[in-house]
Order: structure tokens, then C-alpha cells, then sequence
């Protein structure tokens, strides 16, 4: 493993968890369905995810890691629809 996919793989385990877990983001939708990630793991990811699931609360975010591009599933809290 690279150090740069060593340090992205550490931001997403959210520092506060004891249990290194990825933590949820916070997501807001617009009324054009704009996705606005406000805070968490999905922060900076905006370009890579590839497809939203309002009723699991989860993206699929589409990363390049270890000489391979593989799906993550992360969860979101919606925060506000409008």
C-alpha cells in the first residue's frame, strides 16, 4: 500500500471512533437534486461517487486503491431535502 492510499484509507476512519470505523457523512439535496456533502468521510469524494440511494442512506463511491478500482458503500445522514 502506497502512503497516499495509507493516509486517504486513515480520513475516512473517523478520529473520535475507538473502533476504527468509517463514520456517517452529512448530506443535503437541493430541490435539483444537488448533493452537498457537509461533513465526513464523503467530503472531497464529490466526483467519484457514482450513484446516491436516498432510501439505504448510502453511496457507492467508485476509488482507485491498491492497482484496482473498487465500489465502497458509505453512509450519509440526509440533513435536508428540499
Amino acid at each position: 500500500m502506497s502512503q497516499s492510499e495509507e493516509e486517504w484509507l486513515l480520513g475516512l476512519i473517523s478520529p473520535e471512533e475507538d473502533r476504527n470505523e468509517v463514520g456517517l457523512s452529512t448530506v443535503e439535496i437541493d430541490e435539483n437534486d444537488k448533493v452537498t456533502v457537509l461533513d465526513g468521510p464523503l467530503k472531497g469524494m464529490l466526483g467519484k461517487i457514482k450513484k446516491i440511494d436516498l432510501h439505504r442512506r448510502h453511496a457507492e463511491v467508485e476509488v482507485d486503491f491498491m492497482k484496482r478500482t473498487i465500489l465502497l458503500y458509505l453512509g450519509f445522514e440526509l440533513v435536508k431535502k428540499a
